[in-house]
């Protein structure tokens, strides 16, 4: 009889109770590995089931998998690089640059007329209120994958001046790619804004 007990299943047929495996399922949570930023999630997801199932095209879904993983991990750190050295880029930097260094002698003068003195620091500066212009005082000119550092602020030994400015594209002070405030010489005459030579 066809089908008995010990007869073996003929091709193309199943055992009893036997479920079978498709691997859209595996695919398509390899392919959510494709999806920026939440990718990461959807590839270590596709390549921990594919490593531990026996699904027809695993090995589809684990390639898939990395190269998801690759994209969500390198795909930040090029767009990131590329944005430092991006001539377009770099114009941008500086500009902001010379508002927030305008901005910064608003905001340390107004802290002389308040106090009677300059901060010693931009921590002290930023720590004052200043409800209508959110001041900015981390310096993003420098290219590469920096550390965001503050911009250098040199206060005079007597208190009475200080010095302000950019490191530039090499991020190192006092060399010819800093970036120094441009103000009116109205401001600059009552401002204590005073470049200093290289040390």
């Amino acid at each position: 009889m066809a089908g008995s007990f010990g007869q073996a299943p003929t091709a193309g047929s199943q055992a009893p109770g036997a479920s079978k495996r498709w691997a859209w399922p595996l695919v398509l949570v390899a392919c959510g590995s494709l999806i920026p930023f939440l990718g990461l999630v959807f590839a270590a997801v596709a390549l921990s089931w594919a490593l531990l199932t026996d699904r027809p095209r695993r090995k589809v879904a684990i390639g898939l998998a990395a190269a998801g993983g690759v994209l969500n991990i390198g795909g930040p750190v090029a767009l990131t690089l590329w944005s430092r050295t991006s001539g377009r880029m770099v114009a941008v930097r500086a500009a902001a640059a010379h508002r927030d260094l305008a901005l910064i002698v608003n905001a340390l003068e107004q802290y002389r007329t308040k106090r009677g003195r300059y901060p010693r620091d931009l921590a002290g500066l930023v720590a004052e209120e200043f409800p209508i212009v959110r001041l900015n005082v981390y310096d993003l000119v420098p290219s590469g994958l920096r550390v965001p550092r503050r911009y250098e602020y040199r206060l005079a030994p007597d208190g009475g001046s200080y010095d302000l400015f950019s490191v530039g594209r090499d991020g190192v002070p006092y060399t010819a790619d800093d970036i120094r405030p441009v103000l009116p010489d109205s401001i600059l005459a009552r401002s204590g804004y005073r470049p200093a030579p290289p040390p």
